[in-house]
């Protein structure tokens, strides 16, 4: 992959896709008011047939937590906030971004033990602001932390597409460029959430059960090192 740096710019999204030409991605990051431009990237298709090859890997075990997870999510907002769980769920949906689970539940015990924490600044306001009391759903934005949300809370309409979920979808782990051209903003953050409700269909559970049980075997077997275990 060759890389140009161009001169600051300040007019340009923080991604931007171009086709160029149809078979060929050119993906412009902006970063520290830089523009980088990563040339010569393959196109990235995600399919239902990579989950499905995750979903027959996956032993009982696997799917035993895949299908627990998002309760005991919700378990562990009620033991943060037995008055209002929801709340905890806004706190840790907020704190989610870029975020491995493990550092994702120290920081939400670290609002609720100090009101603030370490983390990206944008997500940190959002946590406290919950935390303060304001109601999660008119906080939070953006589809894959609405969807956890949305999840955690028992509510199967959403999927969760997370780094992982699409590493999964294209059949191997990725870079965070080559996951911004997979998802390619809401409708390819769509696409992808229909190939989990398209095989979530045929093996019997719903889509985010499905995401949560592939999630557990990628885990282990492929970000283990990146995304660790719950410790208290």
């Amino acid at each position: 992959m060759s890389m140009i740096h161009t001169p600051k710019v300040t007019h340009l999204p923080a991604i931007y896709l171009s086709t160029y030409p149809p078979t060929l991605f050119v993906l412009t990051l902006i970063t520290h008011g830089r523009s980088v431009l990563l040339m010569n990237t393959p196109e990235i298709v995600p399919t239902a047939d990579n989950v499905r090859t995750v979903m027959a890997l996956c032993e009982p075990r696997h799917i035993e937590e895949g299908l627990s997870w998002y309760r005991e999510a919700l378990a562990l907002a009620a033991e943060l906030d037995p008055i209002n769980p929801s709340q905890a769920v806004g706190v840790l949906a907020a704190l989610s971004p870029l975020t491995s689970w493990p550092l994702n539940v120290r920081r939400a015990r670290e609002v609720y033990a100090t009101g603030t924490t370490g983390g990206l600044p944008a997500n940190v306001a959002k946590a406290e602001r919950i935390f303060r009391g304001e109601t999660a759903t008119d906080v939070l934005g953006g589809a894959k932390v609405t969807a956890f949300y949305a999840n955690i809370m028992g509510d199967d309409s959403k999927v969760t597409i997370d780094r992982h979920a699409i590493d999964v979808a294209c059949g191997r782990p990725m870079t965070d460029a080559e996951r911004a051209i997979a998802i390619r903003g809401k409708a390819g953050y769509n696409r992808l959430a229909d190939i989990y409700r398209e095989v979530a269909v045929e093996f019997g559970y719903t889509a985010s059960q499905t995401q949560a049980i592939v999630w557990v075997w990628w885990r282990e077997n492929r970000a283990l090192a990146n995304h660790g275990r719950v410790t208290k």
